[in-house]
């Protein structure tokens, strides 16, 4: 079964863990895919890896906390497929740190929480601000 056939999906968060496997499954289910993560080392290869396998799929680098990232994410999805049709907002931030080297733990709990916060809230909100360009139902 095809059930995303055509459609154009945004993940963030796909360089790994949860937004990799959507991505992926997104691909297996006949979805141009537009992989969005921080860093192209961990991106790309989900790119890859949905070609070899033969879907469609372009790697985007994008902070989703800096406006002027998700605006360019926008614009190139929409230049590679014309129309956005889903939105995963599946990135996130993870802080490990050797145990010798993290803070006091009720500083690092604080510390990890408001970045969290900022980061996720503030990814969330700028993604959600452009529904223009979303395809309609």
């Amino acid at each position: 079964m095809v059930r995303l056939k055509d459609k154009v999906a945004i993940v963030t968060g796909s360089g790994a863990g949860i937004g990799k496997s959507i991505a992926e499954m997104f691909a297996g289910e006949g979805a141009k895919v537009a992989a969005v993560s921080r860093r192209s080392v961990n991106g790309q290869p989900v790119v890859d890896e949905i070609r070899n396998r033969g879907g469609d799929a372009v790697f985007i680098q994008c902070d989703i906390s800096a406006e002027a990232d998700v605006r360019r994410m926008i614009d190139s999805t929409l230049e590679a497929y014309g129309k956005i049709d889903v939105l995963v907002n599946n990135a996130g931030v993870n802080f490990v740190k050797p145990f010798d080297q993290t803070e006091p733990a009720r500083r690092m709990r604080q510390t990890s929480n408001r970045k969290w916060i900022v980061f996720t809230w503030k990814g969330g909100l700028l993604l959600i601000r452009f529904p223009a360009h979303f395809s309609p139902r």
